[in-house]
C-alpha cells in the first residue's frame, strides 16, 4: 500500500511516519525525533532519557532496539519488521 522498505539506508513510509536509519527520523504529524541531537516537537509528548519513549497519538519510538508504531507499522533495527 503506502509501505515502503528499502535495505541500506532503511526508509518506511506508512501515512505520515518516515524512518531512517543511521541519523533516525521519525515524522508523524508534529513529531520529529533526531538521533544524536534528540529533537521531539509535538503537544503530549514524553520523553524519557535512557530507553527513550516517545508517544503521540498511536506513535511509540524507543532507542536502543528501536520500535516505531503507527497504524500497522512496527519497525524494529536489527531484524527489521514491518507490518
Amino acid at each position: 500500500g503506502a509501505v515502503t522498505v528499502r535495505s541500506g539506508a532503511v526508509t518506511v513510509r506508512s501515512g505520515a511516519v518516515t524512518v531512517r536509519s543511521g541519523a533516525v527520523t521519525v515524522r508523524s504529524g508534529a513529531v520529529t525525533v533526531r538521533s544524536g541531537a534528540v529533537t521531539v516537537r509535538s503537544g503530549a509528548v514524553t520523553v524519557r532519557s535512557g530507553a527513550v519513549t516517545v508517544r503521540s497519538g498511536a506513535v511509540t519510538v524507543r532507542s536502543g532496539a528501536v520500535t516505531v508504531r503507527s497504524g500497522a507499522v512496527t519497525v524494529r533495527s536489527g531484524a527489521v519488521i514491518v507490518c
